[in-house]
């Protein structure tokens, strides 16, 4: 997820943020990062800047560069709850999820009323031996806090069904409506209706399974 909502004036460092994220948008990590690394020579504790870089590093797989540069945004501006965001996605991305929900956790208490915290909390969380019930609190909150937010929702839903787990009906009734209201919201995303396709199937494949386990042997 991406979360970066600025107006720069010309020639400054939110100008030139608003620059990477641009390319961001555009899925062209390397050209954002070189933007990123033009800026940081003139503007090189810019916690802004860092964040970005990291976030661009991220997308380019390189996870402990990412872990790097976002530590150097928090050291920059430790009361920067978007620096901290940023890094407890790459700590999440380079395998930490302990000290990425730690991370999120502190992004949470410093900005509580931002959808997008608690969302990258629950993300974090679900990542954590049973960190399910955390997690789909954290993401029912982003959703409280942002009903008309797709994201939100499509949270909610990859936490109450993540990728590998064990189904139960309980879950992917929960999964299957977060993201008709996703898709309500953002009709036709491509991601959103590939995994409104992988929660229908496991509901498919675990009603054949309860059928076959009350079949007499």
């Amino acid at each position: 997820m991406a979360d970066h909502h600025h107006s720069g004036v010309p020639g400054s460092p939110s100008d030139s943020a608003d620059r990477v994220a641009n390319l961001l948008d555009l899925g062209r990590p390397a050209d954002a990062l070189d933007e990123c690394g033009r800026a940081l020579t003139l503007y090189p504790d810019n916690s802004e800047l860092l964040a970005l870089a990291s976030m661009c590093t991220r997308r380019l797989g390189r996870f402990a560069e990412a872990v790097s540069l976002a530590e150097r945004a928090v050291a920059a501006q430790p009361g920067d709850d978007y620096a901290h965001g940023m890094l407890a996605s790459a700590q999440l991305a380079a395998g930490r999820p302990d000290l990425a929900a730690q991370t999120a956790y502190t992004a949470v208490q410093m900005r509580p009323s931002h959808w997008f915290h608690h969302a990258r909390y629950a993300e974090c969380l679900i990542a954590l031996p049973g960190g399910r019930d955390q997690a789909l609190q954290a993401a029912q909150r982003a959703v409280e806090l942002a009903p008309d937010e797709p994201r939100a929702h499509g949270t909610l839903a990859s936490v109450a069904y993540p990728t590998g787990a064990k189904p139960t009906f309980e879950h992917l009734n929960l999964a299957e409506a977060a993201l008709h209201e996703a898709l309500r919201l953002s009709p036709g995303n491509a991601a959103m209706l590939h995994d409104l396709a992988r929660v229908r199937l496991a509901r498919a494949d675990h009603a054949a399974h309860c059928r076959g386990s009350l079949t007499p042997s």
